[in-house]
């Protein structure tokens, strides 16, 4: 079995990391947090948080040093003793390179990684998708596949409800590794 997996918000607290970083400049208030980005469009600072954010990633420090959310390492490599794990992201090609060093130092083990790979990712084959995009999650379920959203601010107002009784996949949404991990392996066995 496959199992896709995003980076930024699911293995990495990319918005975190932006905003402690904006605040440092003086960009931000010491007020705003990462409740506030509740839309990936989210603006911030007169600018939409994706823009931003991708300005960044030409910071090879600033990739570097984006947290890892807690448990996400662990729980990969216990899920890669069972599943063929691919890392994609929506990343430009030109993070490729810190974005690599980024798994490798903080211990990712992974059997394929894919840059540059936003909602189409739907269409890789794989049986399970991780990720805090709701509706790229919603596809790939509507297509039959096991999607988990990964639980963030911006993806707390989408209602998915009804998705499990009127989609031929399945649907979890989850904010912890450990969970991730124990259903995974639950499934497997």
């Amino acid at each position: 079995m496959k199992v896709a997996v995003d980076i930024d918000g699911v293995l990495g607290d990319h918005v975190l990391y932006l905003i402690e970083h904006l605040k440092r400049k003086g960009v931000l208030d010491d007020s705003f947090c990462k409740e506030h980005v509740n839309r990936w469009d989210s603006m911030i600072a007169g600018h939409g948080f994706k823009e931003i954010f991708e300005t960044h990633l030409l910071d090879r420090e600033f990739v570097i040093n984006i947290p890892v959310i807690e448990g996400s390492v662990d729980a990969i490599r216990e899920i890669r003793q069972y599943y063929k794990v691919i890392i994609v992201t929506a990343r430009p090609r030109y993070a490729y390179d810190a974005t690599v060093d980024w798994l490798i130092s903080n211990g990712f083990e992974y059997d394929e990684f894919i840059i540059g790979l936003g909602p189409e990712r739907v269409d890789l084959d794989v049986d399970v998708l991780i990720d805090d995009n709701p509706y790229t999650v919603l596809e790939f379920v509507s297509r039959g596949g096991y999607g988990i959203i990964f639980s963030q601010p911006w993806n707390q107002s989408i209602d998915t409800s009804s998705i499990n009784e009127n989609s031929p996949g399945r649907l979890d949404r989850l904010g912890n590794w450990r969970k991730i991990r124990d259903i995974l392996l639950d499934i497997h066995i």
